[in-house]
Parts: structure tokens; C-alpha cells; sequence
């Protein structure tokens, strides 16, 4: 359904979001371990081989476990700081690629009754068509494939580790050789890590292994303190174990910046069997108290001594801001598109909740992406819808009313730079109320060879990044894609707020537009005003200039723009007959 514009990208804060590693602890001792421990090893004991559709790339050994992507983990294989296999599909270009990684020597497994082979990976992908298999041999030549990772969601690079466990007795019991391959099919996606192979002949599936999963996250990562709301908790989890977890239990923990704490405990299950999979939610909410970063940590644990005791750990944040509405945390950067556009447009943004009265949106938060920056020298729009259920049950344009609009002209930002558009009402007023106990989605229209910024945090229980692509979906592009599409609110008493009425289109005018050295501004009003106010702001809302006529009625104002950066501005205009505010774009 997507499709990849770029991975890296550069001029946008990056919040702070954990993952957690994992360690893995074994129940018997392997008969074969491949660590990757040096070069020479690699070149000698592996073969790169396959087609990766015209590209440069092969697989590589290296030995710096450092995240590739903004907002990956480290590697955190067993052994990752002595070196590891990669293959780079996202250097490897918009390739075709159906690439292996093939043992060079045989394993000997004649004496073993019972196979099972164990490899820690790190793995990310964005397209459907990606598949990760690991394939079985006693020639070298003939591959019986299986695939693997086939638990990991698309543009999804936030593990630091993966585990890959598979009993291969049926392929490998009792063989005097035995050859492994990882193959990788695929166009264009992310990279694949792998280390530490390790071959057993008992089930190596540890006995005591709790895990956490699909953590239940706060309804925004950032939500501004005029806005505060009580904070559910909750996760689900499963005993990945052989053996029965006795008294489960899970905690939540939070710690602010601005010293406020937070915990809850809930006793879960008396004894979990082997395989079982349940959810908790915690019955104790959170109310923040004012502005700061907010660590929340669930542990879950039991009786037992849990062998893999990192992944009984999940670490998150979200913000209580001055101002901004956010679903991204800003982590783990990527763009995607739909891959068949319906329209000339598609739309893309987030949905929030205004929780307490006395709030106006002022702009939107945005980014853009696209190949070979395209999207320079291009125009979106900008949409603030207010949900208006009409009692059906398809979700379509008759539950929407647009509240608010705005547009941004791109001029020679790069992919991936975060921009911000003034909202408009509908007397042109910079700013749109938001009514209390309201819902409303922000969106952009992007073109066709447009993509939107978007980071991998997975709201898996709400409603947060929705699409229309001829109609409308609500899950957007999954859990995990979230939409970096944010909402700047203010306090509708704040001074700079504009509530008179709003001034007829026809009585003011600005030309050229767009305008290189100098502005022409007309004023025509039907009868004089005791004072006017011009007032000059960039896009984000910042008072640039400022003049004031009195016993006005008809005047023109020349305004040097020679000095003034490329991009969008506004023009406010204050009189006793309203005010209006008007864009002019500026190209030198």
C-alpha cells in the first residue's frame, strides 16, 4: 500500500522515545554458533550472492551496531559489537532485489535426532513485497525456504532485536551436511541485520518468558496543558515459555520533568500456561498537573525468573506541551503515499479531541517528502475539519465540516523540514475556535508525487492517523504510521487573538503577488476609519511590521519586501469596519 520516498531525513527535532532490548538466555548449549567474529571470517565462511536488480550493494560484515536510521536502536545481537552480517536494500536503490547469504562449509548433523537453529536479527522493510526466508540444504544448491520475520509490520525499524527461533528437523535431522541461507526479496527497503546463528538439537524456546506487547499509548504524544486529560495504561501480553508463569503481575511507573510520579499495580493472572495471551488495563488514571515530559514504564514480571527479562520492559513518553498537539514523537523519520491515488489530491493528517473550552487553532505543523524534491515550487492545502456524525455508519465527507483551511507554498525546503501554516477561518481571522467536547481531523492534501512525513509510533487502540484517498479510512496506514501533522493552539483570550468582524474581500488588495522587491497595498474602505492597523507577519504568525493610519478611508501603502526570505506571509489589516488578513508569497 505504501510507497518509499527516503528513510533519512535531517532538520526535524527528535523526541525521545526507549526501546527496550532483549538478551536471550538458552536452555542447552548449541552444537553450532556463527558470530560474525571478523572480517576474515566473513570472506571465509559465508558467499553474498543472488540479484540485487542492478544495484551496488552485497551483504557486508561490519562491527558497529549503531542505528542506521533516525530513531533506530542500536543492534543489540548477543555478540553485535564483534560484527554482523547486512544487507543494505536502502543503498541498494529502487532495485529489484532477491539477494542470499549462504554458509560456505557444511554443518555436520548426522548425529542429531532433532534441528533447531536460533538467529538474532534486526529487520525493517516498508513494501509489501518483501519477504525474509531462511532456506535449508544438503547440496548447496537446493534451498527449501522458510519464512521468517513474518511478525514485523512495515516501516517498522523501532526493534533493536529479533529473534528468530525454528525447529528444521525435518530438513536437517541426521544429515552429514547441512547448508543455511538467508534470502531477502524485496525493492527498496530498509536493511536486514543478522548474528549470532546458533544450532541445537533440543528445542531451544526458553521456560520462562514473559512478554509485553501492543502497549496501550496516551491518546497524544504531546497535548497541550489547556487541554490535560486523565491518562488510561494498559498492554497486552503472552507467556512465550515453555512452562506456566505463576502470579503474573504488571506495573506502570511514571516520572515527569516537573517532578510529578505516578504508579499503579495490577495482579494479573494466577498461573498463565505456556502460549497464553491476554491484556491489562490499569483501573488507576493519571491526571498531569502541568507542562514537562512524562517516562511511563510497564514491567511485567511473575514468580518465575523470566530468561529473556528485557522484553518484560517498555518504555515510552508523551509531553504535555504550552501549545502543540502531536500524535508523532518526531523518532524514526520515513515518508509513504498510497500506492494508487484516486484523486488529482490526497489527504492525510490526525485526529484530537478538545477536552476544555477557551481554545483556538492557530496553524498546522507540517512536512513533505518527495523524490528528487519535486514538491519545491509546489502548493498544499490545509484542512481543519470539525466531525459532525450524521448517525450512518460509513464514515464520508456528510460527517465532516471544514472549520478551518490554510495553504503553504514550498520553495527550496528539503524533504522531510518541518513548515507551519497560519489556520484561517472564515472571516480570515488567523485563528479557528475549537468548541469544548469536540472532535476534530487536521490534514494535508498532498499531490500525487507527494509523501508525508511519518514516524512508526503504533496507536494501536485509538483513533490517531486517518486518509482519504478517494474515501475515507480511519486506521490511515496502520498502527504504524503516524502522521506528522501537528496543531498550534492558543488561548482564545490571548491579545494577539482576532475576534471583530470580518472586512469585506473587495476593500483591500496586495499586488504583485507573488511579489519580489515591493508591495502595493489599497486600502478602499466605505467610511473613515478613526484607525487603521497594517500588520505584517510571517507564516508562523510573528509580527514582522507594523504601521498605523488615522482618519482613514482610502490609502496605499508601498512596502519593501527586498529584505524578506522567500516563503509566505500575511497581511492583517485592522479597521472599525473588521479586520482580514491576506497571504502574499514573496520570490526573489
Amino acid at each position: 500500500m505504501n510507497s518509499k520516498t527516503f528513510t533519512q531525513i535531517a532538520g526535524l527535532v527528535v523526541l525521545i522515545f526507549s526501546v527496550a532490548t532483549q538478551s536471550m538466555a538458552q536452555t542447552n548449549q548449541p552444537f553450532f554458533i556463527e558470530t560474525f567474529a571478523s572480517q576474515a571470517d566473513f570472506n571465509a565462511n559465508w558467499t553474498s550472492g543472488g540479484d540485487n536488480g542492478g544495484g551496488s550493494e552485497s551483504w557486508v560484515w561490519l562491527d558497529n551496531p549503531a542505528g542506521f536510521f533516525i530513531g533506530q536502536p542500536d543492534f543489540a545481537s548477543e555478540t553485535a559489537a564483534n560484527g554482523f552480517a547486512r544487507f543494505n536494500s536502502d543503498a541498494n536503490g529502487n532495485n529489484n532485489h532477491d539477494v542470499t547469504l549462504t554458509i560456505n562449509n557444511p554443518i555436520d548433523c548426522s548425529t542429531r535426532d532433532k534441528v533447531f537453529i536460533s538467529v538474532q536479527n534486526q529487520y525493517g522493510y516498508f513494501s509489501n513485497s518483501s519477504i525474509a526466508e531462511l532456506g535449508v540444504s544438503t547440496d548447496g544448491v537446493n534451498f527449501t525456504y522458510i519464512p521468517i520475520l513474518t511478525e514485523v509490520g512495515g516501516n517498522d525499524i523501532s526493534d533493536a532485536v529479533l529473534f528468530v527461533e525454528e525447529d528444521i528437523s525435518s530438513l536437517a535431522a541426521n544429515q552429514p551436511q547441512i547448508f543455511i541461507q538467508f534470502r531477502w526479496r524485496g525493492n527498496f527497503e530498509y536493511l536486514w541485520n543478522i548474528d549470532d546463528i546458533k544450532l541445537f538439537d533440543q528445542d531451544p524456546q526458553l521456560q520462562y518468558d514473559l512478554a509485553i506487547y501492543s502497549p496501550l499509548l496516551p491518546f497524544n504524544f504531546a497535548t497541550p496543558v489547556s487541554q490535560i486529560f486523565d491518562v488510561s495504561f494498559g498492554h497486552a501480553y503472552q507467556n512465550n515459555g515453555s512452562q506456566t508463569a505463576v502470579d503474573v503481575v504488571s506495573m506502570v511507573d511514571v516520572s515527569a520533568s516537573n517532578g510529578q510520579t505516578f504508579s499503579a499495580t495490577e495482579t494479573l493472572n494466577m498461573n498463565l500456561p505456556a502460549s497464553a495471551a491476554d491484556t491489562v488495563g490499569f483501573s488507576d488514571l493519571l491526571t498531569p498537573q502541568d507542562t514537562g515530559v512524562y517516562s511511563f514504564t510497564y514491567t511485567l514480571s511473575s514468580a518465575n525468573d523470566d530468561e529473556r527479562a528485557a522484553d518484560n520492559v517498555y518504555q515510552g513518553n508523551f509531553l504535555i506541551t504550552e501549545n502543540l498537539f502531536s500524535k508523532d514523537d518526531g523518532q524514526g523519520l520515513a515518508a509513504t503515499q498510497p500506492a494508487n491515488i484516486v484523486d488529482n489530491t490526497w489527504e492525510i493528517g490526525n485526529y484530537y479531541v478538545i477536552s476544555n473550552p477557551g481554545t483556538e487553532a492557530l496553524a498546522a505543523e507540517f512536512s513533505v517528502a518527495s523524490n528528487g524534491n519535486v514538491h519545491q515550487g509546489q502548493s498544499v492545502s490545509v484542512l481543519l475539519y470539525q466531525i459532525t456524525d450524521n448517525g450512518d455508519t460509513q464514515f464520508d465527507d456528510d460527517d465532516l465540516t471544514v472549520v478551518g483551511f490554510g495553504s503553504y507554498t514550498f520553495t527550496d525546503e528539503t524533504g522531510g523540514q518541518l513548515v507551519s501554516a497560519p489556520l484561517l477561518n472564515f472571516q480570515g481571522d488567523t485563528a479557528v475556535l475549537l468548541e469544548e467536547g469536540n472532535e476534530y481531523i487536521l490534514t494535508v492534501q498532498y499531490a500525487p508525487d507527494m509523501a508525508v512525513v511519518y514516524t512508526p509510533l503504533p496507536y494501536f487502540y485509538d483513533v490517531a492517523t486517518v486518509v482519504k484517498n478517494g474515501s475515507w479510512f480511519l486506521g490511515g496506514f496502520g498502527p504504524d504510521v503516524t502522521a506528522l501533522v501537528r496543531m498550534r493552539v492558543r488561548d482564545m483570550n490571548d491579545p494577539t487573538s482576532s475576534q471583530e468582524p470580518a472586512l469585506a474581500a473587495q476593500k483591500i488588495s496586495l499586488f504583485p503577488n507573488p511579489v519580489s522587491n515591493e508591495l502595493t497595498l489599497t486600502l478602499q474602505l466605505d467610511n473613515t476609519s478613526s484607525e487603521v492597523l497594517f500588520e505584517m507577519l510571517d507564516i508562523n504568525g510573528r509580527l514582522i511590521q507594523q504601521w498605523r493610519r488615522e482618519n482613514t478611508q482610502q490609502t496605499q501603502i508601498q512596502v519593501s519586501t527586498a529584505a524578506l526570505a522567500e516563503g509566505t506571509y500575511m497581511m492583517r489589516v485592522r479597521t472599525a469596519e473588521g479586520v482580514r488578513t491576506e497571504r502574499f508569497v514573496v520570490q526573489h
